[in-house]
């Protein structure tokens, strides 16, 4: 019997994107990062930033914390010198005059809710390793006892990838790494214009039912063919490898993986979703960039790209998310081949409605009924149709666990370079 789908969380939808984009008030650059945290968090992993001074680290590790209602906060840096009263707080006199050696652990690392440790990695060896069951366990050693820890997530921040086995170690308990750097010279003018005192208040913060409610529905997310199959091929591929990728580790990733498609409210995963992976399974930009490169490839991005360009077609991309968002992880992934970028707050409705559509052939001057959408969705066909366009269909992407059979498209292939190969003989613009 096939699995029912993840019941819909209609209202944290929108919930989480008004907290993400409150979160990213005064931040340059970051919003993709900022929301690759909210979900990380969520989800209760473990996150390392990796930038030089004066990149924001400990600000967004400080925001984070305002999405999660009474969240506790705490935040330490580290040093060689660092002893673990720092962390775990003071011994208890009481108990030692009882004969317990027993920690005042409130105000501490062990009561928090989310922490941020500054230059995670100088720490020296025994603070790490009294770290490990902490982050892995939600547990800590107070004496002869082990108490429960209400931990949400861990943000860790180092100017430099560490070295040596322990640090490598605790470097694996961080499932995401996320490298920041300085303002790029376009956002280097707004920078100076911002109000270095402004704070956001979060209207809505998570619940702590409503985490429990996105982990039941994560664990009932299913992994799709195509998606298993792509992780087993990427495990293939980083074998052997300068950074192993541990069962752990992947088990950690699909978690993750199913966590954003909950927030989502779908039922299955998508080759899409798959954009998580670089920041999961690098330890740094150029090889989080080696297996971005792979996925696209893998994926037929690229290629299907520059096949309709070498054809002459006008590209656009029309997108439900935010266009910070979109735009950041578009020049991430080094695709700039659209004529034109629609996303979800560039017109009042957005997809299924017909307004993001008509706008992206408004941008490209072309005629609804000389404009295909190539599109993965039941939003998709529905927005195209009701703008008087051609629909082509993917197999493999956010088909909200309804066959795309019972789609009202004019075509339905597997995968977007099977689009690409098939727009020619319609002779039309493609909003992609």
């Amino acid at each position: 019997m096939r699995p029912a789908p993840a019941r819909p969380l209609p209202r944290l939808g929108p919930q989480l994107q008004a907290i993400a984009r409150t979160l990213e008030q005064h931040f340059l650059g970051k919003q993709e990062l900022i929301r690759l945290m909210l979900v990380s968090a969520i989800a209760g992993e473990h996150m390392v930033v990796v930038g030089p001074p004066g990149t924001a680290k400990s600000e967004l590790a400080r925001r984070l914390h305002l999405a999660f209602a009474d969240a506790r906060y705490f935040e330490r840096l580290l040093t060689r010198f660092s002893v673990p009263e720092e962390l775990f707080g003071p011994l208890s006199i009481s108990a030692l005059e009882q004969d317990r050696y027993e920690r005042q652990t409130a105000g501490y690392l062990p009561q928090a809710s989310i922490a941020f440790i500054d230059e995670v990695f100088k720490a020296n060896s025994a603070i790490l390793n009294a770290l490990l069951t902490l982050l892995n366990e939600r547990k800590f050693d107070n004496g002869a006892g082990r108490i429960a820890c209400p931990l949400i997530s861990v943000i860790g921040a180092t100017n430099e990838v560490p070295a040596g086995e322990v640090a490598e170690a605790f470097f694996d308990r961080f499932l995401v790494r996320l490298p920041v750097g300085p303002v790029s010279a376009d956002g280097f003018r707004e920078l100076l214009a911002l109000d270095a005192h402004g704070g956001p208040r979060i209207e809505g913060a998570l619940a702590e039912s409503e985490r429990d409610a996105i982990a039941q529905s994560a664990g009932e997310v299913r992994v799709s063919g195509e998606v298993a199959k792509l992780l087993a091929e990427l495990r293939v591929h980083l074998e052997g490898g300068p950074v192993y990728v541990s069962d752990r580790r992947w088990m950690k990733i699909v978690r993750l993986l199913k966590t954003a498609a909950a927030t989502e409210g779908r039922g299955e995963l998508c080759l899409w979703d798959l954009w998580l992976l670089p920041w999961c399974t690098a330890h740094d930009s150029d090889g989080q960039g080696a297996v971005n490169d792979w996925l696209l490839t893998r994926l037929g991005v690229r290629e299907a790209l520059a096949l309709m360009r070498g054809r002459g077609l006008a590209l656009a991309c029309v997108t439900n998310k935010p266009r910070e968002f979109t735009h950041d992880l578009l020049e991430r992934v080094g695709l700039d081949e659209f004529d034109a970028i629609v996303s979800g707050d560039d017109t009042v409705e957005k997809k299924p409605h017909p307004a993001p559509m008509l706008r992206a052939c408004e941008l490209l001057k072309v005629l609804p009924s000389e404009a295909a959408m190539v599109g993965d969705s039941e939003n998709d066909v529905l927005s195209a149709r009701a703008a008087g366009c051609r629909v082509i269909v993917v197999e493999t992407g956010y088909n909200e666990g309804r066959p795309v059979s019972e789609l009202d498209a004019d075509a339905i292939v597997p995968g977007l370079l099977d689009a690409a190969r098939l727009i020619e003989p319609l002779h039309v613009s493609s909003p992609s």
